[in-house]
């Protein structure tokens, strides 16, 4: 019945594309960094603010996830992602570089929450199992895909902005 909803629907799009960019970021991150013109130890040195941030915003989140609705989660969660490809296309950009360390710290904090509290609000306990299944399911196909389409963003086209910018216009889309 779970998978009738269109809710069910825009979170599995939602987490699966966090799984591409989840993966695909830390898979490409030396290469997408040395394309800006940044050197390796700066591409490594984001990965401890970005735990941080993500930290701060699962505490944060999973605290007013028991008082509010999961919309505005969603919302944040999708938002995040979108300030992580637009950071990844301006890395060259003062400004690309923190967008991209506050962006997949928010989308890394909303990840692990939505994840754990998506399913059985909207759904109930009695079918955990075989949603969350159905879920992980997408997310590791994403996490296959997303290196690879990055990848190839970079074969075909010589940057990975195409591959961002996809992603971008798949986010804004889910946006409720």
């Amino acid at each position: 019945r779970a998978r009738q909803t269109p809710a069910f629907w825009i979170f599995i799009a939602a987490m699966f594309m966090s799984g591409m960019v989840g993966t695909a970021l830390p898979f490409h991150i030396v290469d997408i960094h040395i394309q800006a013109g940044l050197d390796r130890s700066s591409a490594i040195a984001m990965f401890l603010p970005t735990a941080m941030i993500a930290v701060i915003v699962h505490f944060i989140g999973g605290w007013a996830s028991d008082r509010t609705s999961l919309r505005p989660h969603l919302v944040l969660y999708l938002l995040g992602m979108i300030v992580t490809n637009v950071g990844i296309v301006y890395l060259d950009q003062s400004w690309g570089r923190p967008a991209i360390i506050v962006g997949y710290g928010i989308q890394g904090g909303m990840a692990r929450l939505l994840s754990s509290v998506t399913w059985p609000r909207y759904y109930g306990r009695r079918h955990l199992g075989a949603i969350r299944s159905y879920a992980v399911a997408f997310g590791v196909a994403a996490s296959a895909l997303g290196p690879t389409i990055f990848g190839l963003s970079v074969d075909w086209f010589g940057s990975y902005n195409v591959a961002a910018w996809g992603c971008v216009t798949i986010l804004i889309f889910l946006l409720p």
